[in-house]
């Protein structure tokens, strides 16, 4: 479902999964974790371990289940 109308030469990449996952990632840029393939652990870009607060929805989630490989987040206690 749209909300307005784009021009199709405005919504050319619309399609292009790796063009607008590359646009999120910059613009959430440096809060950004990544998820290992191997183990889900979780680190920032600075490679800092992080993990989930106790009071967070998502404490006790295996992040594998995310089916993602990266997260944002809002603030890093």
């Amino acid at each position: 479902m749209r909300f307005v109308a784009i021009p199709p030469e405005l919504d050319v990449n619309s399609g292009n999964a790796a063009l607008v996952n590359a646009a999120l990632l910059a613009g959430l840029y440096p809060k950004i974790l990544s998820i290992g393939p191997e183990n889900g652990q979780m680190r920032t870009l600075t490679n800092q371990t992080a993990s989930f607060h106790p009071s967070s929805v998502n404490f006790g989630k295996n992040q594998m289940e995310f089916g993602v490989t990266h997260l944002a987040y809002f603030t890093l206690m």
